[in-house]
Formats: C-alpha cells, structure tokens, sequence
C-alpha cells in the first residue's frame, strides 16, 4: 500500500513531493506567530484546518513575503485558497464546427494515429503561452 498524495491545504496544489512541500499547517501558524506577531488575518486562513495538512512551498513563500503588508498576504493566500470543489468544471463539449477546422490543422495521413503530434504540440504550448501572458497582465492589474 503506497503512500497517499498530499494536497496544499490552501491552494490545493499537488500532489506534493519534496521540493515543493513548505510545511504543515502548524509549521505555518508558527511562523506567522514567530514572524508576524500572531496576526489575526493571516491566522484566519488556516482556521478549520488540520495541523498536520500540509502546506505548499509557494503558499509558505507568501507567509513570508518580505516588504509585503499583512493586508498583501492576507489578499495573496486568500487569492490563493480555492478548494477543488469549488474550481468551475470543464466544458469538454466542442462544436462540430470547431472540431473539423481543428481536424483539418492537426490532421496527418502519414501518422499512425491520424495527427501530426509535433503540430499538434506547437499549437498546444503556443496556446498555453498565450494564456501564461495574458494571466501575467491580470495578475499586474491586481
């Protein structure tokens, strides 16, 4: 029987491994009391939450984010704390329309299973780039 997976307890990354693992929810509240006077705000956030959940990296990073007001790190975690059930669903439904013209892109006789892999993963990052963009202007707007 293998170990389970862990999640972040705030942002629900994961599964967690060693290098982005920050620490348990208690290590977290003891920094936040060691480092920044017990404040209530950013305490908060981890009320209702097992001690022993855990925390990832980048959360832990927001704790300690230098020259940053609690109001910023309050804002930051909580933009960060979203539970899975809450995240909207996927729509996987797609036009006929929209799936002949992708068709007719990624489409390759010469392909054993019918498309051209390396087209159909330049179309793919170029879109996931596009999007990495246009998050990074919402995030600076914010």
């Amino acid at each position: 029987m293998g170990k389970e997976n862990r999640y972040c307890v705030i942002c629900g990354d994961g599964p967690l491994n060693f290098s982005s693992r920050g620490g348990s929810v208690k290590a977290a509240k003891n920094l936040i009391a060691g480092k920044l006077n017990s404040n209530p705000k950013l305490l908060a956030i981890f009320e209702g939450k097992n001690d022993d959940d855990e925390v990832c990296s980048n959360c832990q990073a927001v704790i300690l984010k230098k020259n940053s007001s609690i109001e910023e790190r309050t804002e930051l975690l909580n933009r960060r704390n979203v539970s899975v059930g809450e995240t909207p669903q996927m729509n996987l439904e797609v036009d006929d329309d929209k799936k002949a013209e992708i068709a007719k892109v990624i489409t390759s006789p010469d392909s054993p299973v019918g498309i051209d892999a390396k087209k159909t993963h330049i179309i793919i990052i170029n879109k996931l780039v596009e999007i990495e963009k246009r998050l990074a202007k919402l995030e600076k707007l914010h």
